[in-house]
């Protein structure tokens, strides 16, 4: 199988999000992945912007407690320096805190934005593979069965379904490729 990346958590609105970053692209059953790709872009789109929401929040509450920080420096001493004031803000333990959580927000942004591209791109390969199929089956004059589960028709049930004879059609195929050759 090729390197291993690993799981990868993200953690949004206080709920872990997980991506299997080695399996959750792979494309192992054709059909399958096609009926569930649409539905893996919402979901994870959804966790992105629930992310991008918590970048904001963190940042806004981040930068209201940095002014309350500033003002009341202010207040005590109207003629502080700001650097005075800088460094009184950086030195706090809740500096740290917020500043933590904003890499973490800011980590889940970028992280999630490549998972839903990610699987868009699996999305572009599935659309291709299916073409790919369909082209294929084509040339060997395969067909999808109407039903889940039912096997191939036969030239005789196609004809059946047409409401000619077997022996017509294969007449009609055969004088149909000697007049392309």
């Amino acid at each position: 199988m090729g390197k291993k990346f690993g799981k990868k958590k993200f953690v949004v609105d206080g709920k872990d999000v997980v991506v299997d970053m080695d399996r959750d692209f792979e494309i192992d059953d054709l059909d399958e992945c096609m009926r569930k790709v649409a539905s893996w872009i919402a979901y994870f789109g959804s966790v992105y912007a629930a992310a991008k929401r918590e970048e904001k929040n963190v940042t806004a509450y981040y930068r209201n407690w940095r002014a309350k920080r500033a003002a009341a420096a202010l207040l005590d001493d109207p003629k502080m320096a700001q650097w005075k004031i800088v460094a009184s803000i950086e030195a706090s333990d809740k500096f740290l805190e917020y500043k933590t959580k904003q890499a973490e927000a800011t980590h889940n942004v970028d992280g999630l934005y490549w998972v839903v591209e990610s699987y868009k791109a699996k999305a572009s390969q599935l659309q291709s593979l299916g073409a790919m199929n369909r082209a294929a089956f084509g040339a060997t004059d395969m067909s999808t069965p109407e039903l889940p589960g039912r096997p191939f028709a036969t030239d005789e049930e196609k004809a059946e379904q047409d409401g000619e004879r077997s022996a017509n059609v294969r007449e009609k195929i055969r004088k149909g490729r000697a007049q392309e050759k």
